[in-house]
C-alpha cells in the first residue's frame, strides 16, 4: 500500500485535498509537518493493511456529530484504502474541502428520523420501540441494499454520516445480513 508522503504538507490538508488522480493541492496548512502525524498515519495504514489481508470483509462506520472531525477522518481512510461511494455530498461552506458523506446515506437517514418521529437535533432521541418494530427492519434491509449497490464487494469500506450514531442498531444489523463486519470510529475534538 503506497502511504502518501505527508512530510511537507500539513496532515489533515494532505487527507483531504489529494485528489482520486493523485493531484495535490500545495497550499501551506495551519497544521504544519508533523513526525505524530506520520507516526498516526503509519499506524492506520498498517492496521487498514493487516485488515485488507482478512477474508472478513469490514465496515468502517464513522460515528460522530458534526465538527468533531469526522469528515477528515473518513477522507483519510479512503486515501488508505478504504472504499467511499462515488455519489458524495459537495463541498459546502465550513467544509470546503468536502464532508465526505454519501448522498444515499444522508437521504435514507432522513427518512429513518422521520418516519421515527424525530430528527437529527431532537434532544429525547427516538424511541427504543422504534428499534424492535418492522419498519426498523425494513429499513435495515435497505441499508443492507445500499451497501451491496454502493460497495459491491469491497473488503474495507468507509461511511460517514453524523446521523449513523442514532441508527447504530440498524447498521449493526444491516451489516450482518450482506456478512460486513462493522468498526466503529469515534472522533473526539475539543470544542474550542
Amino acid at each position: 500500500m503506497k502511504i502518501p508522503d505527508v512530510a511537507r504538507l500539513g496532515l489533515h490538508e494532505r487527507l483531504m485535498t489529494e485528489g482520486r488522480a493523485g493531484t495535490l493541492d500545495r497550499r501551506k496548512s495551519s497544521l504544519g509537518s508533523s513526525r505524530k502525524a506520520v507516526t498516526i498515519q503509519n499506524r492506520i495504514a498498517q492496521r487498514l493493511e493487516t485488515s485488507k489481508g482478512d477474508t472478513k470483509r469490514q465496515a468502517l462506520l464513522v460515528i460522530g456529530m458534526h465538527r468533531s472531525g469526522t469528515s477528515a477522518i473518513a477522507r483519510m481512510f479512503n486515501l488508505l484504502g478504504a472504499e467511499i461511494s462515488e455519489n458524495l455530498l459537495p463541498a459546502g461552506v465550513g467544509n470546503e474541502l468536502g464532508h465526505w458523506e454519501q448522498a444515499e446515506v444522508l437521504a435514507l437517514h432522513e427518512e429513518m428520523l422521520t418516519s421515527a418521529g424525530s430528527s437529527w437535533d431532537d434532544l429525547l432521541g427516538i424511541k427504543p420501540s422504534w428499534f424492535r418494530s418492522k419498519t426498523a427492519r425494513d429499513y435495515g434491509n435497505a441499508v443492507a441494499e445500499l451497501i451491496r449497490s454502493r460497495f459491491g464487494s469491497a473488503r474495507l469500506l468507509v461511511v460517514k454520516d453524523p446521523r449513523i450514531a442514532l441508527f447504530v442498531p440498524v447498521w449493526v444489523e444491516a451489516l450482518s445480513i450482506v456478512g460486513v463486519e462493522p468498526r466503529f470510529v469515534l472522533p473526539f475534538r475539543h470544542p474550542l
